[in-house]
Formats: structure tokens, sequence, C-alpha cells
């Protein structure tokens, strides 16, 4: 999903599309999966962590792929998989981040009954999936709207059940932790708050809002790339489509807004005439305000004219 660590291992994984595998400790572990390596992966582009100095975020592109087998630290010859070694102990303890070489990379792979074949498939990442269109998810969400006094750091997801998000669902939690997706949030449940109307949301649902007796579900969109607000914009029209059918009993009546992280560039500003003509009130954060950026989102009660 997305993996937060602290200054020391910066330089291991800020090279974007590095590839990982999985180790989970005794620690919190069933008996089964402690002191096993259990699945593999491909880390994104890191970025800081906006409310915690010297912490940053690595996301998890490829969602979290299983192996056929948890793979025990040791081969059946008493050779530990991660050093090539039957005398040299991982640095288990002191180095929750550790480099291993190509070759036992890949013995741990077959041990766990990754193919060749798979790891040479194309590469479908929570970044592709945010530039070829939203997928509604195979089952509808199980997590009931929660109040909320305050965006929570990171995704804000609570699990529930064992099974890990779908990749669909990373790329979404994914966003949750960035800055601009986190501020606009913020801006937006402030002024509800001052309007004397109440905040919820939920591991899909950015924001839910009451005020008085009008309702609203926000789905806010990163900005941090500027060309990338078509993509952005298709997205989260899916979703806010989406969750009007999947969450009916949760949001029926409530109107959908679309909330940027930044005010889009010019050369795209009919984004908003189409959000329009699909009923989609269509606003920014801008400057520590929300501002609208189309004719239905100027009657929004918390949002201000551009």
């Amino acid at each position: 999903m997305i993996y937060h660590f602290p200054d020391r291992y910066r330089r291991s994984l800020e090279r974007p599309l590095t590839r990982f595998i999985y180790y989970r400790p005794t620690e919190g572990a069933e008996p089964s999966e402690a002191r096993h390596y259990f699945g593999h992966g491909v880390l994104g582009e890191i970025f800081p962590d906006s409310r915690e100095s010297g912490k940053w975020y690595a996301p998890i592109l490829t969602g979290e792929q299983r192996f056929l087998n948890a793979v025990p630290i040791r081969d059946a010859n008493g050779v530990y998989y991660e050093t090539g070694s039957a005398d040299k102990v991982p640095q288990f303890q002191f180095y929750a981040v550790r480099e291993i070489g190509e070759i036992e990379y890949q013995r741990i792979l077959i041990a766990g009954g990754i193919t060749s074949s798979a790891q040479l498939s194309p590469l479908v990442t929570t970044e592709t999936i945010l530039t070829t269109g939203y997928m509604p998810g195979l089952k509808p969400p199980s997590d009931a709207l929660r109040e909320i006094f305050e965006i929570p750091k990171g995704t804000g997801y609570v699990p529930s059940g064992k099974e890990p998000p779908s990749i669909f669902e990373s790329a979404n939690l994914q966003e949750r932790a960035r800055k601009d997706h986190q501020e606009t949030l913020e801006l937006i449940r402030q002024a509800t708050v001052r309007l004397g109307g109440s905040t919820f949301y939920n591991n899909y649902l950015d924001l839910y809002l009451r005020i008085g007796e009008r309702r609203y579900f926000i789905e806010a969109k990163s900005l941090n790339n500027p060309q990338r607000a078509v993509d952005r914009m298709r997205y989260g029209m899916g979703q806010l489509f989406d969750y009007r059918v999947r969450l009916e009993a949760e949001i029926a009546g409530a109107a959908p807004v679309l909330a940027f992280g930044r005010v889009p560039p010019s050369e795209v500003s009919w984004i908003g005439e189409i959000l329009e003509g699909n009923g989609v009130a269509f606003v920014a954060a801008e400057q520590h305000r929300i501002v609208a950026l189309n004719s239905t989102a100027r009657s929004l009660p918390f949002a201000e004219p551009l």
C-alpha cells in the first residue's frame, strides 16, 4: 500500500522502481508467517511526510503481491536466503531496510513460487492505474462512515479483516498521504465546521459533509504534476459516480464534488465545463482557501470565487 520510513533509509529507497521483498518479524505475526518472507513488490518515487520531519513515504506501486508459499529465513540446507551463508546472520534487529544481492533476491522469489515469466509480465502499478481510468471495485465497501475532527496523517486507512487493499484501493490511499491532498481536505473540513456542519470519511470516501439540510461527498485529487490534471479529472469522476451507487445507503441525496490540490493550468480550464455537464462541482485549493472552478461549485457554501 504505502511504506512510512525514517530518514536513515532514504538513500536506499530514493531510486524509483526499486524492487523489494516483504519480511515478517516475530512480533505481531501469526506463527505461520513469523520470520518468513511472504511477498514482493516495487516502490515508486518517495516523498516527504508533510507532518513529521525526518519521515518519508514510498508508494508501493504493485500492491501487496504475496508469494504462493511463505519462505523461511533458511533453506533446507540451513543457509540463510538473505545472505547466502549458513554463518552470516541477516541484520534483522538493526535494519528494517536491508540491501540483498540479485542472486539472493531471485532465490527467495523462486522459493516463494514466483516464476520468471511472472516477473517479466507488464507492470501494472498504482501510477498506471491512475492514468488509464478508474475501475469500480469488485465488492462494496465494508467500513462505515466515521466522523472526522482532523484530516489524519498518512492514509487514514483502517484495516478490516485480513485481506490487503487491492491495487485500486492502494492507488487511492497513496494519494491521501500527499501534502496537497491532505491540505485541501483540511481546508474543506475547517470551512464546514465554521458553517456549523460535520464531516465524515471512510477507507473509500475522502470526505462527506453535512451542512444543515445539505449533503456533499468529496473526492480529492493531488496535483503535484499539473500536466496530469486531465487524468486526475477522469479518475476522480469515475470514483464519484461509482461511490454514488455503491454508497447509496450512506450518501443518498449528497451532491458530488471533485477537489484538486491546486488550480489546474489555464489550458485545461475546460475541465470545469466537463464536470459541470455531469453535475459535478469543481473546486481547488488556492492560497489557503477553497475556490470554485465551475458554476455548480459557486453555490457551495464552503467555496469562494476564484
